[in-house]
């Protein structure tokens, strides 16, 4: 009896310091996972700090080789006011978002939401919201379908500026077209949609309305043909060319009933492919081609295109205009060495454009009309010069005969 005792004695003295050690690792463990947590901050604030710097730093040298410091014009009635981003969870949207957040935007990011009832946050932009709040900067996130009308009231609410980028279900397959099971075609979003959007811009009051479609959207016919050659029989079948051009017109029609309270810029990019959207604060000038008539081909990057969508927000000659955008892949000729201004600002890509609805152009009508252009230009640089003295004035009249005849 008493050995009996003494074994269980041992073993309860045993089983208390197994449990003090137990207890004891437990609170070594809590205060390492304190300590990782407070490093963890640490290096995110770090990061934070250097990701800003260098995006603010690649903002101002352009790739000149030098500090410019480059400061966009606000015609916004409410420079303070944020950006609404609708369709946030597309890749386009996270270069958009990036773009925007490098130029010290606040921004409303809205997405349809995957569980009804449910806010989900994505982990990246979460992390934006995070690093953001350093630097002052307003982040959000939303539900909003654009489906219904009713949901874009709040994140519409006080807005200066909205880009549109949600996309229609992939239907590059007759396969993905049969199995499709959501409501979420071309015409519920690349139409009706984007209409809900224009609508309840008109009714925020919000200045300015970036749409990003498709290039061959004025052309349904061709674009329907061509997707049946190279085998995308479920975007033949869907139409979404078409439903691109009946979102973009009634794009136009509700900013017509606006009397100049609010335009529009629809960017039409040619084929995207699986290209990346990081990086977009990088994006030059010189990386993009710029033209009009729906007549463009090639390829583009997510990241361009955000760039560009970003920037044609703060360029007076976009707006009610429709472009069309693509990657410029051979060595662009410098525009200084022939006296032409500097190539490496967003005016002056921008500069040709002209406001209109989008109407398909044939190639050789649009070159006619470049061209056109360009000598009326010639034509009152020298009429200007005429009048400064800065050519005798046989020469003046020889050139603009000859322009006139040109012309």
């Amino acid at each position: 009896i008493e050995r009996m005792a003494f074994e269980a004695a041992e073993r309860a003295v045993k089983m208390r310091e197994e449990q003090e050690a137990a207890l004891k690792e437990a609170r070594e463990r809590v205060n390492r996972e304190k300590e990782e947590q407070k490093r963890r901050t640490a290096d995110a604030r770090e990061e934070a700090q250097r990701l800003f710097n260098e995006q603010d730093l690649a903002r101002k040298m352009r790739g000149m080789g030098h500090l410019e410091i480059n400061v966009r014009p606000q015609d916004f009635r409410c420079v303070q006011c944020h950006t609404a981003v609708i369709g946030a969870r597309g890749r386009t949207a996270m270069g958009v978002i990036e773009k925007l957040l490098t130029l010290g935007e606040s921004i409303y990011a809205v997405a349809r939401p995957q569980r009804p009832g449910v806010v989900e946050v994505p982990r990246w932009y979460a992390e934006l919201m995070a690093k953001a709040r350093f630097r002052g900067l307003d982040l959000k996130w939303g539900a909003a379908d654009v489906r219904a009308p009713s949901t874009l009231d709040e994140p519409m609410r006080g807005a200066k500026l909205a880009v549109y980028v949600a996309a229609s279900t992939d239907y590059s397959s007759m396969q993905k077209y049969r199995a499709r099971k959501d409501n979420n075609g071309p015409q519920q979003v690349d139409y009706l949609g984007l209409k809900n959007v224009a609508r309840a811009a008109l009714d925020h009051g919000i200045e300015r309305l970036i749409v990003i479609s498709a290039a061959g959207a004025s052309r349904p016919i061709w674009s329907r043909l061509k997707s049946l050659l190279i085998g995308d029989w479920g975007k033949f079948v869907s139409s979404e060319h078409y439903w691109k051009r009946k979102g973009e017109q009634a794009v136009i029609e509700e900013c017509l009933k606006s009397q100049d309270s609010l335009s529009y810029t629809i960017i039409r990019p040619t084929k995207l492919g699986n290209s990346s959207w990081e990086n977009s604060f990088k994006v030059e000038p010189s990386h993009v081609k710029v033209s009009q008539g729906d007549h463009a081909t090639g390829m583009i990057s997510r990241a361009t295109l955000a760039a560009v969508a970003v920037e044609s927000a703060f360029v007076a000659t976009l707006q009610n205009a429709v472009i069309e955008v693509t990657g410029r892949t051979e060595p662009k000729v410098s525009r200084r060495a022939r006296g032409d201004g500097d190539p490496s600002t967003w005016e002056q890509l921008f500069k040709h454009v002209l406001p209109g609805d989008g109407k398909f152009e044939r190639l050789r009508y649009y070159q006619n009309r470049q061209k056109f252009r360009a000598l009326q230009q010639e034509l009152v640089a020298v009429t200007v010069n005429s009048s400064e003295g800065e050519v005798e004035e046989g020469a003046v009249a020889t050139q603009s005969s000859n322009l006139k005849a040109e012309l």
